[in-house]
């Protein structure tokens, strides 16, 4: 039969054209959208892959390393657990992650539902696996913002009095505190106050606030892919170190800068995850990857004793000192760092602590048992960024009195002054030189 016109091809045969024709317009449309996810996905990945810095050729060192007096702890802090109101998992889960991890502590930072006590005992310190989970607490005032206080003898959720009087009770507790999301996306947890009186450091890494701001950038899908399908393969680590994108350049830490000048002021790293599901066994997110981004490293006397409450004390009072360095991945290898200020072989000053500025004094860094060749070592002085030197070692001797932090980049590979992916490695707690006379913290 033809149509009313009486011609063209019969409508069974034009019916079965139609779909062959639909079938290829669906294959182009199919084409274009993964040409486009494509190109996408490269730009993310190229978007971080190349960075332009100015650096000075590897340096000939004439003072020994620094040694390590101790032994060197390994552990996270501000992990959640199911004492939190938003987060699932237990203790026993947070230590066989860690363990697994090759960490010596983690530091829980839980808020409860309410200010009373039920389970009182899960805030206690206790050694599981071999790992010290130490019951620390988030805190929330209204003049100031967050807090990570470890250990408080009670149970809070909100402190609705003065900032004062909350110094006086962790005061009264010796209780070790860090100001947490201080600069972070909340206008809610930012901290406020102009000073940090009372507290004995700072958070200058988040990663669920770098994780919180890049989800809400364009390149969000992105990196929701990377790691959801990273996590499978074990890759799930890379991919949320990659979510901090401007690496140790955030306004958390410019903060800790200026903070710093005032004073000693530990320099600590949160990874603030919040497991959501807890299918059967399992937890989404799982502890294992956020346990091998930022781990923090800290030299102590001695290793943490097997009586948790006497452990407790030891972190505590180590954290304190300050001298602890930051990882950004490759956790493991990082624990062969070593830093201070030293006058031939000796080490006048070391990491996170204050001494006196004198004539032939050199910062001296690098890696016990070789962190590799291709490092890039960034100086900076009160903030500003003084200089940039290609490892593997770093010996650099300081202008004058002033307060010196060192960062740890590696790279792929470099072309001149082009370097493919420079990453953010170390953070090391800085050094104060001061004029003779001064104070020193």
């Amino acid at each position: 039969m033809r149509d009313a016109a009486g011609g063209g091809q019969p409508r069974g045969r034009q019916g079965k054209g139609a779909k062959p024709r639909n079938g290829r317009r669906r294959r182009r449309l199919v084409r274009g959208v993964l040409g486009v996810l494509l190109v996408y996905m490269a730009a993310g990945y190229l978007t971080t892959a190349f960075r332009r810095v100015e650096t000075e050729g590897p340096v000939t060192t004439t003072a020994p390393l620094p040694t390590m007096k101790g032994a060197l702890l390994t552990g996270v802090f501000s992990v959640h657990t199911d004492r939190s109101h938003d987060a699932r998992g237990t203790r026993e889960q947070v230590a066989a992650a860690a363990a697994r991890a090759g960490l010596d502590f983690v530091v829980v930072g839980d808020h409860p539902p309410d200010p009373r006590k039920p389970g009182w005992e899960f805030w206690d310190p206790v050694v599981l696996d071999g790992v010290l989970v130490e019951g620390g607490q988030e805190l929330r005032t209204p003049e100031a913002g967050k807090i990570l206080a470890m250990g408080v003898d009670t149970t809070f959720r909100r402190w609705e009095s003065s900032y004062d009087s909350l110094v006086a009770v962790l005061q009264a507790h010796d209780a070790t505190s860090f100001v947490v999301h201080g600069r972070g996306p909340r206008r809610s947890e930012r901290w406020v106050q102009p000073t940090v009186f009372g507290m004995q450091g700072w958070e200058v890494l988040d990663l669920s606030e770098a994780a919180r701001h890049r989800f809400r950038s364009p390149w969000a899908p992105y990196h929701l892919f990377t790691l959801l399908a990273g996590l499978p393969l074990g890759l799930g680590d890379r991919a949320l170190l990659h979510l901090m994108r401007e690496g140790f350049d955030t306004p958390t830490l410019m903060a800790y800068d200026s903070l710093r000048m005032e004073g000693p002021l530990v320099a600590t790293a949160g990874l603030n995850v919040h497991p959501k599901l807890a299918p059967g066994p399992f937890l989404f997110p799982p502890y294992g990857p956020f346990f091998r981004t930022l781990v923090c490293h800290l030299v102590s006397p001695e290793p943490l004793p097997a009586d948790p409450v006497a452990a407790s004390s030891v972190l505590s009072e180590e954290v304190r000192e300050g001298e602890l360095f930051i990882s950004l991945g490759r956790h493991r290898r990082a624990g062969g760092f070593r830093l201070g200020a030293v006058d031939g072989a000796e080490v006048v000053v070391g990491m996170g602590r204050d001494g006196p500025a004198a004539a032939g004094v050199a910062l001296r860094g690098g890696f016990q048992d070789g962190g590799g060749r291709r490092l890039v070592y960034r100086v900076l002085r009160n903030g500003t960024e003084m200089a940039w030197l290609r490892g593997p070692e770093l010996e650099w001797e300081p202008p004058g009195p002033g307060v010196y932090r060192v960062e740890v980049y590696t790279y792929g590979a470099r072309l001149g002054s082009t370097f493919f992916r420079l990453r953010p490695w170390i953070f090391a707690n800085p050094i104060g030189l001061v004029e003779v006379g001064e104070p020193a913290g």
